[in-house]
């Protein structure tokens, strides 16, 4: 039973770290002002796909229930729309259309 446990608490633990790291970039970006804009466009395109990768690393059966396929949905449509370029995915990722 421990097991189980130890498996549930590593799976609010990586959905717990791809919340921060999505509040993290909306962090960058509304903080972040270096001279060159390329800089900062730069940074948050690098650290958007780190949280993608760490949103991806959930495995199917974590995100099989109605409110884990939600919340997946958000951060990562949340996640792909932090840069300044328009990304249609980034509307496609709302489970609600």
């Amino acid at each position: 039973m421990a097991g189980a446990a130890a498996v549930g608490k590593d799976e609010d633990d990586i959905w717990g770290k791809a919340r921060k790291a999505a509040d993290d970039l909306y962090e960058i970006r509304d903080t972040f002002f270096p001279q060159n804009p390329y800089v900062k466009t730069s940074k948050l395109q690098h650290e958007s796909d780190l949280a993608l990768k760490l949103l991806d690393s959930i495995p199917a059966e974590g995100r099989k229930l109605p409110v884990q396929r939600a919340t997946y949905g958000y951060l990562r449509g949340k996640i792909l729309d932090v840069v300044p370029d328009y990304r249609k995915e980034a509307e496609d990722c709302n489970p609600l259309f």
